[in-house]
């Protein structure tokens, strides 16, 4: 299939940009750990993807389950109780619009960024730096049908469904092929080392760099750290559910063994809220001891220092 044009945005964003980039996406990731920025940093590479832009007229039939919420009284042990409801129904419907989405052209699209971010970076980019380009480009066949049903979801999700929640979402259509663009951007990307373990960073090298990075998380470091530091309350639940346990089936105890229970029940809800307080308070540490490692690297790399507006995604209080 011929295009109809075919573009080259030139690169906006330098190399020392998007390192320092890089490094600030890095140390902002709630979970990588705190020496995250002594990892053996490689070259950064800069090379070109070519990308199809496609624009299609599209329709698509639909059909789903629609939920509507409502409150329902009812009594357990004597005590008015309510809970919500949902009655759901069948919905069905069609829809046209005309789609404008964006896939790498080549037969697999595993290596290229979801046609949201290839559109936020075109959309970001100067126009002074679209080239137009004298050539004819091989539309990849694979490449042009996943573009065509990307067409076919947009134009489904932009369907207003009615009721409160919604589940068993189908959808079929056909896209119109109204006109193939090509463009070739310019991309970045940095491989680096962890413990022994490969990890990779990748981003536009003009308008919205739109980075995307894989990264060693110590999650489950600070989940085993939170638990060690409950254990006491931990055990504290079990003793008191075991009190309540055995005064259940001594006589003469078992009409009062609902004073431990409540204890029990008490002392798991203040496990969970402690547990989820010492967690976050882990993170915001290990966010701000990164942010002062970032602040070091960007002096010894003689890189732009923090603005106002990057510290305050540091302060931010990880919930």
């Amino acid at each position: 299939m011929k295009v109809d044009s075919v573009e080259r945005i030139n690169k906006e964003i330098s190399e020392s940009e998007f390192l320092r980039e890089a490094f600030l996406r890095l140390s902002l990731e709630t979970d990588t750990p705190a020496d995250i920025l002594e990892s053996q940093f490689g070259k950064v590479e800069n090379f070109e993807n070519q990308y199809l832009q496609v624009k299609a007229e599209t329709d698509c039939t639909y059909s789903c389950s629609v939920g509507y919420d409502r409150k329902v009284t009812y009594y357990e042990n004597g005590n008015q109780k309510t809970k919500t409801v949902t009655d759901w129904q069948p919905f069905s419907g069609t829809n046209s619009s005309t789609e404008l989405v964006y896939a790498g052209n080549a037969d697999s699209q595993d290596d290229y960024p979801s046609t949201y971010k290839v559109a936020s970076c075109v959309s970001a980019c100067k126009e002074e730096s679209f080239v137009k380009v004298d050539e004819q480009v091989e539309v990849n066949p694979s490449a042009l049908e996943y573009a065509k049903q990307r067409c076919i979801a947009s134009c489904f999700y932009r369907v207003d469904l009615p009721g409160d929640r919604q589940k068993d979402k189908n959808y079929s259509g056909v896209a119109k092929v109204k006109a193939i663009n090509v463009a070739y951007i310019p991309e970045y990307k940095m491989e680096y080392k962890y413990n022994g373990e490969n990890y990779l960073v990748k981003g536009f090298a003009c308008g919205d760099t739109c980075m995307n990075e894989t990264y060693p998380s110590i999650a489950s470091d600070v989940e085993k750290q939170t638990k060690e530091k409950l254990k006491p309350l931990k055990l504290a639940g079990f003793i008191t559910a075991g009190v309540a346990l055995v005064m259940s089936i001594i006589p003469g105890l078992s009409g009062i063994s609902i004073l431990p229970w409540f204890g029990a029940i008490g002392v798991l809800i203040a496990y969970f809220v402690r547990k989820k307080k010492l967690k976050s308070q882990a993170f915001t540490l290990l966010r701000q001891e990164k942010r002062l490692k970032l602040i070091d690297m960007l002096k010894e790399k003689n890189m732009k220092a923090l603005t106002s507006e990057e510290v305050e995604r540091f302060d931010k209080v990880i919930k």
